[in-house]
């Protein structure tokens, strides 16, 4: 007799709770005291003054963020500083530009014969290195986040 007297029914799928449970092993819901009625009495008591209470979150989470700030020069967490920058653009300009110009000049000025068929295939190299020389700058140099 006693037993009965402590299981209680859930309240969403009717299975039988054992005494003292707070969740329902079937539906797995959380299962209310027989006293509820007045633990709901006692928080509008305790909460009878803020009835009409409304959030109001932090103010480092409401406050705009800053603008972002983009630059060329200046260093970002995902770009490089005028430094680094220059140490990359220099070189790679030199390699590129070197020896290009000085197998141009020695070609105008006759001292340097090559195969007639050698001329396209420098054509073609020179535009392939040209490209990814540019490619190469544009990302160094592009304007990345600062701030």
């Amino acid at each position: 007799m006693e037993e009965e007297e402590q299981t209680r029914a859930c309240r969403s799928c009717g299975a039988r709770l054992a005494a003292g449970a707070t969740w329902c092993s079937l539906c797995h819901r959380r299962s209310f005291h027989e006293n509820e009625g007045e633990l709901t009495q006692e928080l509008i008591r305790t909460f009878d003054g803020r009835r009409n209470y409304r959030y109001e979150p932090p103010p480092h989470l409401v406050d705009p963020s800053p603008a972002p700030e983009y630059s060329h020069w200046r260093e970002g967490p995902l770009s490089f500083g005028p430094a680094a920058k220059l140490a990359i653009t220099i070189p790679l300009v030199a390699l590129l530009v070197g020896p290009a110009a000085v197998i141009l000049v020695k070609i105008a000025l006759g001292k340097l014969a090559a195969p007639q068929n050698a001329y396209p295939f420098f054509m073609v190299m020179s535009v392939i290195a040209v490209g990814v020389g540019a490619f190469v700058l544009r990302h160094v140099w592009r304007r990345a986040r600062v701030r």
